[in-house]
């Protein structure tokens, strides 16, 4: 099953509980994956050299929420990244913000974002600098803001500690 016949299958149902609250950015990417690989979406025209038969392929959408996509590139930069791992332990942490602020949220995403990545990396490192055990020693790995659907705004960060084990 392809990703573009669940979302036609579904989209009516998600669009009429979440429409209110998707982004630009998201009802982009729904309509992207939507067609990818499909029959509406563009196609490109391929001759085998040998008994010079054409067949018409389908492109991909190229978007980069797309598994099918993205895959390769994603494993690639999975392989990167593991590859860069320091001998540590890790650990995933959130920061969330107070459902109060969400609407002044959603209307300024970017400074948002960037405010929270900011502050969550400080506040990491103040912990890191204040952990006596941990004798300072902290390797932030990544940070990427997250919206789930009808949630408050978040980041994640990829933390490894060193010299101690984390508990």
């Amino acid at each position: 099953m392809q990703l573009s016949s669940i979302i036609q299958t579904f989209e009516a149902d998600f669009l009429a509980a979440y429409q209110n609250t998707l982004l630009p950015s998201q009802r982009k990417a729904l309509d992207a994956l939507k067609q990818c690989r499909t029959t509406q979406s563009p196609v490109m025209l391929a001759q085998c050299d040998g008994c010079e038969k054409q067949v018409l392929i389908p492109h991909s959408c190229g978007h980069r929420s797309c598994p099918h996509c993205q895959h390769y590139e994603s494993q690639q930069w999975l392989e990167r990244q593991l590859k860069k791992q320091v001998p540590a332990e890790y650990f995933l942490l959130t920061f969330t913000l107070p459902e109060e602020l969400r609407p002044l949220a959603w209307q300024h995403q970017r400074t948002l974002y960037d405010l929270m990545i900011r502050c969550s990396w400080e506040t990491l490192k103040t912990f890191a600098q204040n952990d006596l055990a941990g004798k300072g020693w902290s390797h932030q790995r990544t940070a990427y803001p997250f919206a789930p659907i009808g949630l408050s705004p978040a980041c994640a960060c990829g933390h490894a500690c060193g010299g101690y084990r984390c508990r």
